[in-house]
C-alpha cells in the first residue's frame, strides 16, 4: 500500500502539470485549450480565436499559408485575387476591361433567361415619370456642369456611329442624339437636342423650337419658333403656318420673298404682298346679306376730284396706273381701309360704283344736249 503511494503522486503531479499548462476546462459541449487559443465543439467545429464556431473551421484573426488551399474539385488558389474569369470571359492586359468574348451568350439582369445581348427585367411599377424615381436602368457620371454623359452605338468602327447623351447646366438637363456622316471622326452632328424646358432643337438651327405644345386650355401647335406657329389649331379653327396666332395659314415664294398671301390674316380673309392671278375674281353680292341700302344721286363732282396717277413699287412692279391711296380717302373715304401694319389699302368697287354713275349722269346730260340740238334745228 505504501509503495503504491509514489506512484500516485506521480500521476496526480503529471495531470496538474497539463491543466497548468494547457489551462483545460470544462464547457457544455467544448472542449478549450486557451493557450493555443483552440476550441473544439462536440459537433465536430472547430474554432480559432473563436470559442464558438459555427461552421467546420472558423477563423477569427489573419490565416498565413505558404502553399495556397485546395479546394474540393482539386484547384489550388495561392491568392485572394480570381486567377481566371469563367468561361468565354477574357480580361484585357491592363487588367480594366473584361470581355464576354463568346458569341451568342446572353447577360441577364433580373432575369434568368435572358433573350438579347443585354436583358433587363424590372418587375417594379412606377406610377409617375415626373419625379425622383430611384428605378430603371441608370448610367451615372461625374457631377460636374457642361460634361456630358453617354450612350454610343458601334457599328464595329471602333467609334461611336450614333450615340445618346445627357448633360447638366447651371439652367437644367439637356438631352442630346447625335449622329455621322464620317465613320472615322466619330459622331459629327448633333442632330437633336431637347432642352431644360422641352423645346426641341433640330440639326442646326440656333433656335429651339416646340414641337407639340398646348398654348392655351383650348389651343394647340405643332411646332413653335419663338411667336411663329406650325400646324396649329384653336377649337374647330386649323392652319398650316401662322404668326403671333394671327394668320391662319402663309404661303411664300422662297425664290421671291416679297411674295407671299396670308389666309385668315387679322381684318381679311386673304391679305397678300405682290402679284395676285385668277382667272375669275368674284364678290358675294346678294342683296340679302346687305342692309341700309341706299342708291348713289349724283358721283360725276367725285370722280373729277379723284387723281388717277402711274407709279412704281419700291418692292415691286414698275409703271403702274392706278390712284394713291391718300388722295382717294379724301375724296372717298369709305373706299380706303388700314392694314395693322399701318398700310393704306384700296377698294376698287367703292370706286367703280362712283364710276358707272358718273357715266350714268354724262349719258343723261348727252342726251339732253343731244335733244336740245335737235330742237334747235327744228326751230
Amino acid at each position: 500500500m505504501t509503495s503504491k503511494l509514489p506512484l500516485v503522486l506521480i500521476v496526480i503531479f503529471i495531470l496538474l502539470s497539463l491543466i497548468s499548462i494547457f489551462n483545460i476546462n470544462s464547457l457544455t459541449g467544448y472542449q478549450i485549450a486557451e493557450q493555443g487559443n483552440l476550441c473544439t465543439s462536440t459537433e465536430g467545429n472547430v474554432g480559432i480565436g473563436t470559442t464558438t464556431p459555427q461552421e467546420k473551421l472558423t477563423v477569427v484573426g489573419k490565416v498565413e499559408t505558404t502553399e495556397g488551399v485546395k479546394f474540393s474539385d482539386g484547384t489550388i488558389q495561392t491568392s485572394a485575387v480570381q486567377q481566371s474569369l469563367p468561361s468565354g470571359w477574357t480580361e484585357d492586359a491592363v487588367g480594366n476591361k473584361i470581355i464576354l468574348t463568346n458569341t451568342g451568350r446572353n447577360i441577364g439582369i433580373g432575369t434568368s433567361i435572358p433573350e438579347v445581348a443585354l436583358h433587363i427585367t424590372q418587375n417594379i411599377e412606377i406610377p409617375n415619370f415626373i419625379g425622383d424615381n430611384n428605378q430603371g436602368l441608370r448610367i451615372t457620371g461625374t457631377n460636374v456642369n457642361d460634361k456630358w454623359v453617354l450612350l454610343g452605338f458601334d457599328g464595329g468602327q471602333g467609334k461611336n456611329l450614333a450615340q445618346i447623351g445627357s448633360k447638366q447646366t447651371s439652367a437644367g438637363s439637356y438631352l442630346s442624339f447625335g449622329t455621322s456622316n464620317n465613320y472615322g471622326t466619330g459622331i459629327t452632328n448633333e442632330a437633336m437636342t431637347i432642352d431644360p424646358s422641352g423645346k426641341v432643337k433640330i440639326g442646326s438651327l440656333d433656335t429651339s423650337v416646340q414641337l407639340v405644345a398646348r398654348t392655351s386650355s383650348t389651343n394647340y401647335a405643332a411646332f413653335i419658333l419663338g411667336n411663329t406657329y406650325g400646324l396649329y389649331s384653336s377649337g374647330s379653327a386649323f392652319g398650316i403656318v401662322g404668326q403671333s396666332q394671327q394668320y391662319a395659314a402663309l404661303f411664300q415664294n422662297l425664290q421671291n420673298t416679297g411674295n407671299y398671301c396670308y389666309f385668315g390674316a387679322p381684318n381679311y380673309a386673304l391679305w397678300c404682298s405682290g402679284n395676285a392671278y385668277a382667272t375669275t375674281f368674284s364678290q358675294t353680292s346678294d342683296a340679302k346679306l346687305k342692309e341700309n341700302i341706299y342708291y348713289i344721286d349724283s358721283s360725276l363732282d367725285i370722280i373729277k376730284k379723284l387723281k388717277p396717277a402711274t407709279f412704281d413699287y419700291i418692292n415691286g412692279n414698275k409703271n403702274q396706273a392706278g390712284f394713291i391711296a391718300q388722295d382717294v380717302k379724301e375724296v372717298i373715304p369709305s373706299a380706303i381701309s388700314e392694314t395693322n401694319e399701318g398700310y393704306l389699302s384700296l377698294n376698287s368697287e367703292n370706286i367703280l360704283a362712283h364710276t358707272v354713275k358718273a357715266v350714268q349722269e354724262l349719258t343723261e346730260e348727252n342726251k339732253k344736249l343731244k335733244q336740245e340740238i335737235e330742237a334747235l334745228k327744228n326751230y
